[in-house]
């Protein structure tokens, strides 16, 4: 099964998670859940995801247009080090 994920989907006051959204064979998607959302995509993807969802650093978020669910202060020494992980592991 390919897919591309692209965030999940929140509700109501307390940004309660209740799906995801996904493309697979080109066609956009929903699975909603029944009781919780399980991210487990590593340690890079899983950050990646929780930003596409609206869920990181605000400022950075908003000038991506992406809009905020809550708020994580990420420090420079992990995006550096995401950088780096990604440069080296594509070689």
């Amino acid at each position: 099964m390919f897919l591309d994920f692209m965030k999940i989907l929140f509700k109501g006051p307390n940004n309660e998670a209740y799906g995801v959204e996904f493309e697979r064979h080109g066609r956009r998607r929903v699975a909603y859940a029944t009781k919780e959302i399980i991210l487990s995509a590593g340690s890079l993807d899983s950050a990646k995801i929780l930003m596409l969802s609206g869920i990181g650093p605000e400022e950075h978020l908003h000038s991506l247009g992406v809009s905020t669910h809550s708020k994580i202060v990420y420090t420079q020494c992990y995006a550096e080090y995401c950088c780096v992980h990604r440069s080296t592991h594509a070689l």
